[in-house]
């Protein structure tokens, strides 16, 4: 993931449904993917980054992406665990641009 673009209230469009895809994945959005960031997007982006402690601003940024990143490459999850309860210490949380070894092009 390198060319995610930072997502505010407001926004619309192809990036907005994928990430309230993730935002469901993870456990943390109910609404309808509908493309359209309103408040319960807003919503869940806060949640998410209060969960995992990278700072509840709302707007999907940097760090948001690279944990939506973490939590799709971090592969098949244990029998019995979803992922809105999987902890951000249990996947390796690569930075955006990285290749597999973590450097950065």
């Amino acid at each position: 993931m390198a060319d995610e673009p930072e997502l505010t209230e407001g926004a619309e469009g192809e990036w907005v449904s994928y990430l309230q895809q993730w935002l469901a994945t993870l456990g943390s959005y109910q609404g309808q993917v509908d493309g359209q960031f309103g408040p319960v997007t807003r919503a869940a982006v806060e949640h998410v980054q209060d969960r995992y402690g990278i700072g509840g601003s709302g707007a999907a940024g940097a760090e948001t992406w690279n944990l939506i990143a973490a939590a799709r490459d971090s592969g098949p999850l244990e029998a019995g665990i979803e992922w809105g309860d999987q902890q951000l210490d249990e996947v390796d949380v690569p930075e955006i641009g990285a290749d597999e070894e973590g450097v950065r092009a």
